[in-house]
């Protein structure tokens, strides 16, 4: 009880010194589009991914390479 924790001598009484945790989950939803080249410029532009996303995985795998897993 909020009020009687606060009072001298009884509030030992009806204080808690109980913690309580929560968990909580992260959902993510990734939806894949497949899109239809069909300018040079799109191409141009879209041939680069593959490179990006092998420089993105070596760089999280470089900074997990540290992190220690139960």
């Amino acid at each position: 009880m909020p009020l009687l924790g606060n009072i001298p001598i009884l509030g030992y009484l009806f204080k808690s010194k109980r913690f309580q945790s929560k968990k909580t989950e992260l959902v993510v939803f990734v939806t894949p589009t497949i899109r239809k080249v069909t300018a040079t410029k799109d191409h141009e532009e879209y041939s680069g991914i593959p490179d990006r996303v092998n420089k993105k995985k070596e760089s999280i795998s470089d900074h997990l390479s540290g992190v220690i897993v139960d």
